[in-house]
């Protein structure tokens, strides 16, 4: 079949595609399971036996997915984001050789999207319903609901570095309101980052401890700090909560933010020494940031669109917002989740006070933008009313 062929029965590509999944998604399977053999063999003593531990192996394809897992019933929803890049990147060079065959077309693409996407649930719903025991275990359904997810994001990505980013336009009604919501989250994600990273810094010697106290070995050593290295998006997520204002919950009833520090124990994952045991002196001053970032966007957008109608102004603005609303409602449901039992079953940033935050922090300056120029084309109107007559 050639490239430029368009006549290609969208029927013919099921089978490649099924096999070129599943080649991947067993390679996948495979050395995804390394690396828990690997701790195993060199940590082996008191940790159960082989057959145990090659079970517990076979999960990590699933939860390389982020698909949450519960280990001697304790649940665990915050998972090292950056896992997700492995099944990602093994899905999609098995796409990319497919899409290559063809020229693009929706058929072409559902053809080899939908085996894909199936074969790969199939599977992570077999792992979890097969292998799952009273010490390792995840959920069968939650498999199924989160595993497509990231399957059909890998098949997205592949289509993309095939045929490039689709051509599409946003009407003008909404395309700079969209356009401001998505750079808004975007820049207070990479400050939250930053944030993150400089508060860790600053506890450093209390990381340490706390990666001392879970890993004895040098490789388990090592693994700690790679899955630190893996948690980086659920800190980044972290610092964003903290710039709105909420802050991250560190338990029922308990949170750590720049204006309220009520904390206990925590678990033994070395980000979270970055949240601080303390309040912060003036820590109020972060408000400015997504302040800041939001009048100076905002007024970036009005400078577009001053010349346009005040509806469609409006619309914009209703765009942004839902946009901004929108991803930090997804952020802090990614962000967030069990971590321990008990009250740890609630920890990370919550929806609902990141809400508030937003209409804090940032939904003001759009706000102020609808008020000015409303006054704005107020006096004008009636400048002209008064040429006229």
């Amino acid at each position: 079949m050639a490239a430029t062929d368009p006549a290609v029965n969208p029927r013919d590509l099921v089978i490649p595609s099924t096999i070129a999944a599943l080649w991947a998604i067993s390679f996948g399977v495979v050395i995804s399971a390394l690396p828990i053999l690997l701790v195993w063999t060199l940590g082996a003593s008191g940790a159960g036996s082989l057959g145990a531990a090659v079970r517990a192996s076979f999960l990590a394809w699933p939860v390389s997915h982020g698909v949450p897992i519960a280990i001697t019933s304790v649940r665990i929803d915050l998972l090292p984001l950056l896992t997700i890049l492995f099944p990602i990147f093994i899905l999609r060079r098995a796409a990319i050789r497919i899409f290559r065959i063809v020229p693009f077309s929706w058929p072409h693409f559902s053809a080899i999207a939908v085996p894909i996407v199936l074969l790969n649930s199939l599977i992570g719903f077999l792992l979890a319903w097969l292998i799952s025991d009273d010490v390792f275990a995840i959920s069968p359904f939650q498999a199924v609901l989160i595993m497509p997810i990231i399957t059909f994001a890998a098949t997205c990505f592949a289509a993309i570095k095939v045929y490039g980013w689709p051509k599409y336009e946003l009407p003008s009604s909404i395309k700079f309101g969209v356009r401001v919501g998505i750079l808004n989250t975007a820049i207070l994600l990479i400050f939250g980052l930053g944030l993150a990273v400089v508060m860790l810094s600053l506890n450093l010697a209390s990381a340490l401890e706390v990666a001392a106290s879970i890993a004895d070995t040098t490789s388990e050593k090592l693994l700690t700090w790679l899955l630190t290295f893996g948690y980086l998006p659920i800190a980044m997520i972290w610092g964003y909560a903290w710039l709105l204002g909420p802050g991250v919950a560190t338990g029922v009833d308990s949170a750590a933010s720049f204006a309220f520090i009520d904390q206990t124990a925590l678990p033994a994952l070395p980000w979270l020494a970055a949240l601080p045991s303390t309040a912060v002196t003036d820590g109020w001053y972060l408000l400015l940031v997504p302040i800041l970032i939001s009048v100076f966007l905002v007024s970036l957008m009005w400078w577009s669109l001053h010349n346009e109608s005040f509806r469609t102004i409006f619309t914009n603005v209703l765009a942004g917002l839902s946009v901004i609303v929108i991803t930090t409602v997804l952020l802090s449901l990614v962000g967030g989740g069990a971590i321990g039992p008990g009250r740890l079953a609630v920890f990370g940033p919550q929806w609902l006070p990141m809400i508030g935050g937003v209409f804090i922090t940032i939904a003001p300056a759009f706000g102020l933008l609808l008020t000015l120029e409303a006054i704005r084309r107020w006096f004008r109107s009636r400048k002209l009313r008064k040429s006229d007559a």
